[in-house]
């Protein structure tokens, strides 16, 4: 977002003694301080020089016109001919000439905003009709209350980092250094001195895991894609050598979908070569390849929507991929999964007051694709159709949804420990010994959607009793 800032805004920012210090100056810093946090960006209007030229402190004018080099500048913006209509044309000689190209600057869309304590001019904006678009200092909060980054809440194993913390030497970074020559010159300059954030996974020391991200502006190379929209950039995902069992990349995955949905990001996109297996990856997970590729470097470019589009035509489950995991198709048949509490914490431990205290290895707890087996005799059970997880005995809730991803039935003990290996909270001695001597076994694969902000009750499903096996809830009664 770009946010352009009256002269009676800068001042205060740019004190050049105690004498100048403003009852608004700890509000102003604040502003200052939020739009840093948020990625917006501050201008200034390069008329703004007529305001500081009328300074008789010769001192003082010298060191604010020095200080404007700071901040980036607007100029050379066509002066509208419907303000020339409305209010006129500025003269050099008056006062109001830089608020007249403040408000044209707005006017034309040159910004997204105008911050000013001037009254005067606030009414100007009034009559051309943007007075949505131009704030007193005292209204800005509103602005980051509905734009500013909210805190996520993590999921067990990651934690927030700033780059400026992490080892550039770990060996997650060994094959990076390989594969993109500058790596470390990058990561210093990009990452560390830009305090980017990260999302890491790491025991002891050393890094299991970490997805580097950033917000794009209008200048990226994003916006050359023809796509616009708030977007969040996947500089750098990569998980350690040996760990791909234990789910991580998911893990990281899931932390950047939760921090799209919280922040209102429309789109997040990476970038790979093709030879990376990485590429499938995202594919799995609703990045789609793009048309056009980074031409300096021949990476490809993966984008997923974060709003569904719905003017696609989808069969459920390729809808809930490409949007999930927040969104599924609703007018899909639902079912209620019971579920005994110890399996709970292990296949949805995010869920659990009590979270871990050192990385969870488990594929099936880290993972977004996850499997539940049981002996179920149920045959309505299809492909895109909604799980509600009822957690049986001590809760008695349902605090997460499932998308059905495939449904087996087989006797064969080897077919169900290769379809659910590293997605099921059932070890293969578990499976051998509770499913074993040719009993049919029912084996849902799905995808983890949505945790619930609120646990539902087996009544608000229309169930008024306790199932001890899988049931289909009535169509009508489920409530959203």
């Amino acid at each position: 977002m770009k946010i352009l800032i009256d002269t009676n805004i800068f001042i205060p920012l740019e004190i050049t003694s105690l004498g100048d210090y403003e009852p608004d100056q700890e509000k102003i810093n604040k502003f200052y301080n939020d739009c840093n946090r948020s990625g917006f960006s501050v201008f200034l209007h390069s008329s703004i020089n007529k305001d500081i030229n009328r300074d008789l402190n010769e001192e003082r004018k010298k060191i604010r016109l020095q200080a404007i080099n700071k901040y980036p500048l607007l100029d050379n913006i066509e002066y509208s001919d419907d303000l020339k209509e409305k209010i006129g044309l500025p003269f050099e000689n008056e006062n109001n000439f830089v608020d007249y190209h403040l408000l044209n600057a707005v006017y034309v869309n040159a910004v997204n905003l105008l911050v000013s304590n001037d009254k005067d001019l606030h009414k100007r904006a009034k009559d051309l009709g943007i007075s949505d678009k131009v704030y007193f200092l005292d209204e800005v909060d509103i602005l980051f209350q509905s734009h500013n980054v909210e805190p996520v809440k993590l999921l067990p194993n990651v934690k927030e980092e700033k780059c400026y913390n992490i080892n550039i030497t770990d060996e997650i970074f060994n094959s990076l250094r390989a594969d993109y020559n500058g790596f470390d010159e990058w990561f210093k300059e990009k990452c560390k001195l830009k305090h980017r954030s990260c999302y890491i996974i790491k025991e002891d020391k050393k890094l299991d895991g970490i997805a580097i991200f950033k917000e794009e502006d209008e200048s990226s190379e994003f916006s050359s894609l023809g796509i616009i929209g708030r977007t969040l950039k996947i500089c750098t995902f990569k998980t350690s050598e040996g760990v791909s069992g234990n789910k991580f990349g998911e893990l990281l995955l899931r932390s950047i979908f939760n921090y799209c949905y919280v922040n209102n990001f429309e789109y997040v996109y990476v970038t790979a070569y093709e030879k990376n297996k990485i590429c499938s990856f995202f594919e799995n997970f609703g990045f789609e390849l793009h048309k056009t590729f980074k031409k300096n470097t021949g990476e490809l470019v993966f984008i997923k929507k974060m709003i569904p589009d719905n003017g696609r035509l989808l069969p459920a489950l390729q809808y809930h991929i490409l949007y999930g995991p927040k969104y599924y198709y609703e007018k899909v048949n639902s079912f209620v999964v019971p579920i005994r509490p110890d399996y709970h914490k292990k296949l949805f431990p995010e869920l659990e007051k009590q979270l871990f205290l050192f990385p969870n290895k488990d594929g099936c707890s880290n993972g977004i694709r996850k499997a539940y087996i049981c002996m179920s005799n149920i045959t309505k059970i299809k492909e895109g159709d909604i799980l509600y997880f009822y957690r049986s005995n001590d809760y008695k809730n349902i605090q997460t949804i499932g998308i059905t991803e495939k449904v087996i039935r087989t006797n064969d003990i080897d077919e169900i420990i290769s379809v659910t290996a590293r997605r099921t909270v059932f070890t293969t001695k578990n499976i051998n010994d509770y499913f074993g001597k040719n009993k049919e076994v029912l084996v849902i694969l799905f995808r983890q959607a949505n945790n619930l902000s609120n646990a539902k009750k087996l009544i608000d499903l229309g169930l008024d009793y306790h199932p001890q096996s899988i049931v289909q809830i009535k169509e009508g009664v489920r409530d959203e």
